[in-house]
């Protein structure tokens, strides 16, 4: 008899043994999970791969807003005076692969926790593409509240907060910075200005603003698909249902819900709703999650951030008598938009099919392929013992939690 269905020995347990156990496991965890990242090769899922953003123009903004608008990197709060408790909460930076222009304060160093989150992550880019050259990331400016008589950045730069960054590659080559804007897109900074033709800017939102660690989600209204065919909203969804999602051979499966890897039932959150046209579906999604274009030359999906899908772009939508087969509906419409409610469900394909479009359940990180490894762990778990990956109450996953705090020490996040 397998040892999960042992009743006798479960008794055995105590609630203490149980804590003590569910710590250890969550260490193992960690540890197998680090040798998921360094010894998996691509498997099924390799036809998923990183998005190739083009080059930014000169003077260009992504997005194209002001960047202290509440849509890019929010409201300037301020300066923060040398010595003052909010100055000690910036966190040095002392990433190898970044090269830092050398200040009296050391200030180039210093940033809010979530700009060191997404600078990391670009260094870790910077470092894929053209590593073989030697080339790293270069930082020139962070936080900097500017001197009495000389003045670097505007009235209310966000460089005052820490929370802003000018960047370059370490071999000044002018040719890199307009794939090096479209970069620091992707590695999760709210807004990217192709400044002058000497350094791109960058910026994120303030710590308390960003929630980087809220997995990316649908509101409370979203639907999925049942096996049998009913539907269920995302506000009623309980873990061991089995949705829809689809395999790896591209055919749809009903998937079962593992647990949810983030839930915040009476919270309002920034949306993006997307609409698609032949066949017509709308979709309601977190910026940062992760969702799949699908190329109709190449029958290829490429998984990319929501906010980086354009109009004109294709999606898998579920369609057919029986809506039991996917095609491509071509993307009409993108708009930002508000709802209530944060739920992230991981079904065991990692892919979960949501008001008709084919989504990850993964976010933030920018890689759906290592994302899924790295819950490999987890969901060996839950095989092993039935339960112990469940988390249905308010806030994140107690794993997601340890995989954000493993890769922040490795660099290897964007904000998981």
């Amino acid at each position: 008899m397998p040892y999960r269905k042992n009743p006798q020995l479960v008794q055995l347990w105590g609630a203490r043994a149980c804590i003590q156990w569910k710590c250890k496991l969550a260490l193992l965890l960690a540890i197998a999970n680090c040798g998921f990242i360094l010894a998996c090769g691509p498997g099924k899922t390799a036809t998923v791969d990183r998005p190739k953003n083009s080059p930014m123009k000169l003077k260009q903004s992504i997005p194209s807003l002001e960047e202290t608008s509440i849509s890019a990197s929010g409201k300037y709060r301020g300066k923060v005076p040398r010595g003052s408790e909010a100055y000690k909460a910036l966190q040095p930076n002392y990433n190898p692969d970044i090269v830092f222009k050398d200040e009296k304060h050391g200030d180039s160093r210093r940033m809010t926790k979530n700009c060191k989150v997404k600078l990391n992550e670009l260094a870790r880019l910077v470092k894929k593409k053209w590593g073989s050259e030697g080339v790293k990331l270069r930082v020139i400016s962070a936080y900097d509240i500017d001197d009495v008589n000389i003045r670097r950045h505007g009235k209310t730069s966000l460089h005052h907060e820490g929370r802003a960054v000018d960047l370059t590659t370490s071999d000044r080559d002018k040719e890199k910075y307009p794939i090096l804007g479209s970069m620091a897109r992707d590695a999760g900074f709210n807004w990217v200005l192709y400044a002058t033709k000497g350094y791109i800017h960058a910026s994120v939102k303030a710590d308390d603003d960003a929630d980087y660690r809220k997995a990316g989600c649908f509101p409370e209204t979203a639907a999925v698909h049942l096996e049998g065919g009913a539907t269920k909203t995302m506000k009623d969804l309980q873990i061991g249902d089995r949705v829809a999602s689809m395999d790896s051979h591209g055919k749809i499966v009903y998937s079962k819900v593992l647990t949810f890897l983030d839930i915040k039932r009476n919270s309002t959150n920034e949306y993006i709703t997307i609409q698609t046209e032949n066949p017509a579906a709308k979709l309601t999604i977190t910026e940062s999650h992760l969702i799949y274009q699908l190329n109709k030359q190449s029958l290829r999906e490429t998984a990319l951030f929501a906010r980086d899908l354009r109009v004109g772009n294709f999606v898998y939508v579920r369609q057919g008598s029986t809506l039991e087969k996917f095609t491509a509906g071509r993307v009409a419409a993108i708009a930002r938009s508000q709802g209530k409610g944060v739920y992230a469900p991981l079904t065991e394909e990692g892919n979960i099919v949501v008001d008709n479009v084919l989504c990850s359940c993964y976010a933030v990180f920018s890689d759906a392929q290592v994302a899924h490894y790295s819950f490999a762990p987890l969901r060996f778990a839950e095989w092993l013992f039935p339960g112990i990956a469940s988390h249905n109450t308010s806030g994140v996953h107690w794993y997601a939690n340890l995989l954000h705090n493993l890769y922040a020490t490795l660099h290897y996040v964007s904000g998981l």
